[in-house]
């Protein structure tokens, strides 16, 4: 048997009818494949729809809950004496913001609350500081509005600050502002030192977020980590 002849016997025609029947058969595989895609693709959409709703409703009761807690450790933290005066004394950087004026404010804090707020974008935060009557300031309560947004933290919102001028704790903390004026000539907001009663009163944008950031993150999250 010839070379020639092997070749010719080993070679497989292909008729027209035979491609057809194979484009016919991959065209039924493919749309196999497509069907049981979108089929899977619609159960993992669905899944992650479920899940989203899920940890929605498992987050707002989680919310609820811990709201609920901080409303009873409010009450009990309302028992015990110059609370909040003392975690901001013990905390390693709050307390550098403390001069006579900022301790004798402190010591009339009744109460100190951090309320997350609804924002279309980022997180606010409210902070309200309750004074008992004090030598001075007029205001029973002061609240802050902080923005977290993921380029820019800001105060967005501070109550004014009624001052008893005529009494010499705010002629204190009047001598007290000049000289952190003088101290700070040419710095920058970020870089300035800033008392605790200067930012209470403040209501530039910029004005010492790390004071905002230190509340919330730190006072108010855990509070017992500075009390003792």
């Amino acid at each position: 048997m010839s070379y020639a002849n092997m070749s010719e016997k080993s070679v497989t025609v292909v008729t027209l009818s035979d491609d057809a029947h194979i484009c016919t058969t991959n065209r039924e595989s493919l749309d196999i494949s497509l069907s049981n895609f979108r089929m899977l693709q619609i159960s993992i959409n669905q899944a992650r729809a479920d899940s989203e709703l899920t940890i929605k409703r498992v987050r707002n009761r989680f919310d609820e809950w811990v709201c609920k807690k901080y409303e009873e450790r409010d009450a009990q933290i309302l028992n015990i004496p110059n609370f909040w005066m003392k975690c901001l004394e013990r905390h390693p950087t709050l307390r550098e913001t403390l001069g006579c004026a900022d301790e004798l404010c402190l010591y009339y804090l009744h109460s100190f609350t951090v309320t997350q707020l609804d924002s279309p974008i980022g997180t606010d935060y409210a902070l309200k500081f309750q004074f008992r009557e004090n030598p001075i300031f007029e205001n029973i309560e002061i609240e802050k509005i902080i923005s977290e947004h993921p380029y820019c933290t800001a105060i967005k919102m501070s109550t004014p600050i009624t001052w008893k001028t005529d009494n010499p704790a705010y002629q204190q903390y009047q001598r007290r502002i000049a000289d952190f004026h003088e101290a700070n000539v040419g710095l920058t907001i970020e870089n300035k030192k800033w008392g605790f009663l200067e930012w209470l009163a403040a209501d530039t944008e910029n004005t010492a977020i790390w004071i905002a950031r230190t509340l919330i993150q730190e006072i108010w999250a855990n509070p017992d980590e500075y009390y003792h």
